[in-house]
């Protein structure tokens, strides 16, 4: 069903695939220009709201301490998104949101293909960067939100309604007007029926597949039938091209302030380090190591000079965590 029809009939069923920046935004514009009329289920495979707005929290010393090891910042480059932005954090209804802006990032933090750096306005969530997905996605008020909701297939009905299968989180006879699917380009196909590999180096759920155990469900729940991507689809979603970089966070003690800083400031990125791309200082003592895309290559396996990794093999160990 395209947009147009969703906003013409009486009511839609809509279901979200991934609770990330752009899921979350998709909630609150669905729920925006709907409001009633819309039916608003939210589903991801992880433990919680944020995608690449990842923020790891340690529980210690009678509080919490936020460390970012994805986005480092929320970034904006027009006057449209920074009002949008100002906006729904002050208030999503229910909470609120605080943002300090930063006028110098740390360096090798921000990577634009939109608009020139100096373009963009960056702000700190005090919460943690996912703390903004959380607020855009709470601000669409969804009619349930489910974590660890593994899909695995896009099946219609008779009708012509679409039908997610699950293998957990999730699940029942749900079928819904539309599914978007708020994910990785080359994580879409494997819902579908298309030719050609099953398997591709950049995609998240081809990743989990090797790292993890368990069946994949391809049963398709009775009276439903495969859907099927026109071949166009296809191409533009297998052309699609990224990079990932690792990440790790330290947690120092409370007398730890002077070691912490003296550290970052002794870094500096340059171009014949090809391990660290940034090194990030943040509120709590922490630091958090960011390496660089040719590292990420190397480990990952993708594109030249990547190890191939055998079955069950891991990109990386203890706290290094993947973008």
């Amino acid at each position: 069903m395209s947009a147009h029809h969703l906003a013409a009939a009486a009511s839609s069923r809509v279901l979200i695939v991934g609770s990330g920046l752009t899921g979350a935004l998709t909630a609150y514009h669905v729920r925006k220009a709907l409001r009633d009329r819309a039916h608003i289920d939210v589903a991801d495979m992880a433990r919680g709201a944020g995608g690449r707005a990842s923020t790891t929290r340690y529980e210690g010393g009678g509080g919490s301490t936020r460390a970012n090891t994805g986005a480092q910042y929320m970034s904006v480059c027009s006057r449209e998104a920074r009002d949008l932005l100002e906006a729904v954090c002050a208030s999503n209804g229910t909470t609120t949101c605080a943002l300090d802006r930063v006028e110098a990032p740390a360096p090798r933090t921000t990577h634009f293909r939109l608009a020139e750096n100096d373009a963009y306005t960056h702000y700190l969530p005090r919460d943690g960067t996912n703390s903004v997905v959380k607020q855009f996605l709470y601000a669409g008020a969804p009619d349930s939100v489910s974590f660890g909701a593994r899909l695995q297939r896009v099946a219609a009905d008779a009708e012509g309604r679409l039908r997610p299968v699950f293998d957990r989180g999730s699940g029942g006879d749900a079928s819904y007007d539309a599914v978007v699917l708020a994910m990785p380009p080359k994580d879409i196909l494997k819902f579908f029926d298309r030719a050609g590999p099953d398997d591709d180096r950049q995609s998240q759920a081809a990743l989990h597949r090797r790292t993890n155990r368990g069946a994949r469900t391809t049963t398709l729940p009775s009276g439903c039938g495969p859907v099927t991507l026109q071949g166009d689809v296809v191409g533009a979603l297998r052309s699609a091209s990224y990079v990932g970089r690792y990440s790790l966070a330290l947690w120092f003690g409370d007398g730890e302030a002077a070691f912490v800083e003296a550290l970052v400031d002794a870094w500096r990125p340059g171009a014949s380090d090809d391990v660290l791309d940034a090194v990030v200082g943040q509120p709590g003592n922490v630091v958090v190591a960011q390496t660089t895309v040719a590292f990420w290559r190397r480990v990952s396996g993708d594109g030249p000079g990547g190890r191939k990794r055998g079955r069950g093999g891991r990109a990386a160990r203890g706290g290094v965590r993947g973008l």
